[in-house]
């Protein structure tokens, strides 16, 4: 979660050199929202500007409202449909939109992209961040591969969505965004070995979620257990963390 808040503060940071929060009238989409962290930065960098989190889980939106932000308001909405959003104009509405590690996990990120146009106004600014390489997602493939060389590791990403530069500028300029800029960033986890063990376990993290399915159904929980803590704990004992690779997307609609 650190590095996730981290990111998306360095998003709207880099965002705002587009359209400042600040301007009159603003108003911030938050696209696939989860628990808040990218809302959050955005209150943390602007006070006033008001902010719609949707997200198309419930569960991730109750949490969010737990937390009583000011000018916040959350809404289930799909992000490859967003026109839940009716009552809000929808077509130009939003000032920014923001997205940050979610496109990906739809069935179709360029259509989720494309929505996110949609309702942008021109002239507004768009943000993404998208992640390119997760080692623990590695690790976790690893450890499955050790238990059974002929396994196949299930697909992180239900959609996919370049990973290169060169690939995302291409795809934002068919989609119709310019003054688009995009930067990689590594990042190492910076959590004890005891969380990143309960984060595969009880974090629903989708490529975990589907092997220990797989294994419980086997009957080699167990096994794919130890071979997993074995694995990452050697690499804690060796100083070694686990790093993460993301890029960051902005963009405006013109």
């Amino acid at each position: 979660m650190k590095t996730t808040a981290k990111a998306a503060l360095r998003l709207i940071q880099e965002l705002e050199t587009l359209k400042p929060l600040s301007i009159a009238n603003g108003i911030v989409l938050d696209n696939g929202c989860g628990t808040g962290a990218t809302a959050m930065a955005v209150r943390y960098q602007s006070a006033d500007i008001p902010i719609l989190a949707t997200d198309i889980s419930p569960g991730m939106l109750d949490i969010l409202d737990k937390r009583e932000i000011p000018g916040i308001r959350t809404r289930v909405a799909d992000a490859l449909d967003l026109s839940v959003l009716e009552e809000d104009g929808v077509d130009n509405h939003f000032s920014h939109v923001l997205s940050t590690f979610m496109i990906q996990f739809t069935p179709d990120a360029t259509k989720a992209v494309a929505e996110m146009y949609r309702v942008l106004q021109p002239g507004g600014a768009f943000g993404l961040a998208t992640w390119i390489e997760v080692e623990i997602v590695t690790k976790i493939n690893e450890a499955g591969k050790a238990l059974e060389p002929q396994w196949k590791a299930p697909n992180m990403f239900a959609s996919n969505w370049p990973t290169t530069v060169s690939e995302v500028q291409v795809k934002m300029e068919e989609l119709g965004f310019v003054d688009i800029h995009t930067n990689v960033t590594r990042a190492d986890l910076d959590s004890p070995l005891e969380l990143l063990l309960d984060y595969t376990y009880n974090g629903n993290h989708p490529s975990a979620v589907e092997q220990i399915r797989y294994w419980e159904e086997q009957g080699r929980l167990k096994d794919f257990k130890a071979v997993y803590e074995r694995s990452l704990g050697n690499l804690y004992a060796k100083g070694h963390r686990l790093s993460l690779r993301y890029m960051l997307t902005t963009a405006r609609k013109p």
